[in-house]
């Protein structure tokens, strides 16, 4: 999918990718994600994603956003569940990072549940009524085992799980720990399973999972159902009144509740992790590129909005310079002009830099920022991913502090 109507060459965004990923860059990037309209959340954050990814630096970039996210958070029963920045970057990390994981853990799976021919209905008012053998007997026995084979299968691939997506595991933990006391399985299971195992099962030729025979309304059925349990059980609750017909799986949901809970504190255990044992193929440079293109013409088209931000970001100065970098080369937005939001900017703390703060930026950073100095340079010991040969773009060196 084009993001551009004209693509652009590297040189001519050079200097805008150097700001960018460099120690500074989030003062330039958390503004645009705070004047994003909703629409256009998902392409934009795909794009960011993209660019910070090719240079080894998606840690840092999500790390932050989901820390300005956990700040601006009142319950952590709506943390990450909205369409967020945050959220649309962590769910751009699974479907660029996340399918060969799941070809090897899925697949099997999927492809056992639509040959099998079994029915896995529970809603007697949608029993196929020439089926004789379809009764809720039957396809709760049917369903219940579809359920433990896919259980089964997610905790023995612990192993296999991407090294990235368990430091991001350990990341949610770590920043929202203080905030919300015992929040580690909702927040694990927010990402993991109801952001990226459960949308995968639901719809898996999304994935990158496309078995020989097209699914059929009878097989995504099945696979529906499978995921609701799955669900379920992530979020710690059984089926009530809403969908009586599922009680029957209730007792799968309590049995398992402990096995579960053991699985998701490993999930956010980095300790030992090196690399991954499913590596996923790094962004080809021509999509680098265009990503970078459409980023910086969407904060062109938004920088009226995004200007008195970057004022209480850095200051005076430092909005100029930043106007200056995006309207080097105006260009037409295209694509790219994204909405801005009505809404109000969000608040800023005008209190001092944190240590390591670069120096251009001599006002308050942004509050996902200023949660603690870490955030520009993660500890190495719990949320640094190990550094990946061949990461940055073109010729550029490795920049310290990501």
């Amino acid at each position: 999918v084009r993001l551009l109507d004209r693509p652009q060459s590297r040189d001519q965004n050079a200097a805008f990718t150097e700001e960018l990923l460099g120690p500074e860059g989030l003062g330039l990037v958390l503004p645009y994600c705070s004047v994003l309209d909703s629409a256009s959340i998902e392409k934009a954050m795909t794009a960011l994603v993209t660019v910070f990814h090719a240079d080894g630096a998606e840690m840092r970039l999500i790390r932050t956003t989901c820390a300005r996210e956990v700040e601006l958070t009142a319950s952590v029963g709506t943390l990450f569940r909205r369409n967020s920045c945050a959220s649309a970057q962590m769910k751009s990390m699974t479907r660029r990072l996340g399918k060969p994981y799941l070809n090897f853990m899925l697949r099997p799976f999927v492809v056992e549940m639509i040959s099998s021919g079994k029915s896995y209905e529970m809603d007697k008012n949608r029993f196929d009524k020439k089926d004789k053998k379809e009764n809720v007997k039957n396809n709760t026995k049917n369903l219940l085992g579809g359920c433990e084979r896919l259980l089964d299968r997610i905790i023995g691939s612990l192993p296999s799980i991407p090294v990235v997506f368990r430091h991001i595991c350990a990341m949610l933990v770590a920043i929202t720990r203080d905030k919300f006391p015992g929040s580690e399985k909702i927040v694990v299971s927010g990402f993991f399973f109801l952001r990226y195992v459960c949308p995968a099962v639901v719809s898996p030729e999304g994935f990158g999972i496309k078995p020989q025979q097209p699914l059929t309304p009878k097989d995504r059925r099945g696979l529906v159902l499978v995921s609701k349990v799955i669900q379920n059980l992530a979020n710690g609750v059984e089926f009530g009144a809403k969908e009586e017909f599922m009680g029957p799986l209730n007792p799968f949901i309590r049995q398992n509740t402990g096995r579960y809970a053991d699985f998701i504190r490993e999930l956010y255990n980095t300790d030992g992790l090196k690399e991954d044992p499913i590596p996923a193929a790094m962004p080809a440079q021509d999509e680098v590129d265009e990503c970078t293109a459409y980023v910086k013409q969407s904060m062109q088209a938004l920088l009226p909005k995004m200007r008195p931000l970057l004022e209480e970001t850095g200051g005076g100065e430092y909005a100029a310079r930043m106007a200056a970098l995006l309207e080097d080369e105006p260009g037409d937005a295209g694509e790219a002009n994204a909405h801005a939001s009505d809404a109000p900017p969000l608040p800023m703390r005008d209190a001092a830099c944190p240590d390591g703060t670069p120096n251009g930026m001599r006002r308050s950073l942004p509050l996902s920022i200023s949660v603690d100095a870490s955030l520009i340079s993660p500890p190495p010991s719990t949320l640094e991913v190990p550094q990946r040969s061949g990461s940055h773009i073109g010729n550029r060196s490795p920049r310290s502090g990501r």
